[in-house]
């Protein structure tokens, strides 16, 4: 916890563990080898860790959490995914914070971030001030589209606790759950662009509560 004294608080959230099966792998040989995960789990994690390394708030706290056995469900099985946020949030350490933010796949190389259903969902106007950040940066990566929704940290946080949040979320990766999801598949500067965006989001937050 950032400034755990601070009772008005955000969750920043992203899933570290990878698909033990590459089983989205066009190589049938290719099924029983796990997946490295430089974008599917470790993208969100690095940006979060960035993040902590650039934060100097003053008025409000930051929750981190790095959720394990995300990744390790069943197709059609929703409740078998993002298993270790649903654990944790069970036993959330108050005080619980004012919505979450979820970051996950956010370093394909042709970086392009719709809307997520649920996400907006549960939280339009969190959605509209992030997609209206991105856009006054310059940043075409946010594409102000309803996308699909996805069994994720966010909404297993979310459905646990009663708490909105959202998922930064590029579903459109070609290398998703096969073994190419490596780091040479990936974007440094698509990382930035993410970044950038949160940590703007969450120092003009600070502001408003000064």
């Amino acid at each position: 916890r950032i400034n755990p004294e601070k009772k008005d608080r955000i969750l920043l959230m992203a899933h570290w563990d990878t698909r033990r099966f590459a089983d989205k792998d066009l190589k049938l040989e290719n099924h029983a080898k796990p997946v490295l995960g430089a974008n599917d789990g470790a993208s969100g994690v690095a940006v979060l860790l960035a993040l902590i390394q650039q934060l100097n708030l003053k008025n409000i706290g930051i929750d981190i959490l790095l959720a394990d056995a995300e990744d390790m469900g069943n197709y059609g099985e929703p409740e078998t995914w993002a298993i270790g946020s649903k654990l944790f949030s069970q036993k959330y350490p108050h005080p619980l914070p004012q919505f979450g933010i979820c970051v996950d796949m956010v370093a394909d190389k042709d970086l392009k971030i719709k809307v997520e259903k649920y996400s907006y969902q549960m939280a339009p106007q969190l959605i509209q001030y992030l997609w209206s950040m991105a856009s006054s940066k310059g940043y075409d990566n946010f594409i102000f589209e309803i996308g699909p929704g996805i069994i994720d940290d966010h909404l297993s946080f979310s459905s646990t606790t009663g708490i909105a949040s959202i998922n930064l979320i590029d579903l459109d990766y070609e290398h998703w759950h096969t073994v190419n999801d490596i780091p040479e598949n990936i974007s440094k500067r698509s990382l930035e662009v993410v970044g950038s965006v949160l940590l703007d989001f969450l120092i003009e937050m600070d502001k408003s509560y000064e």
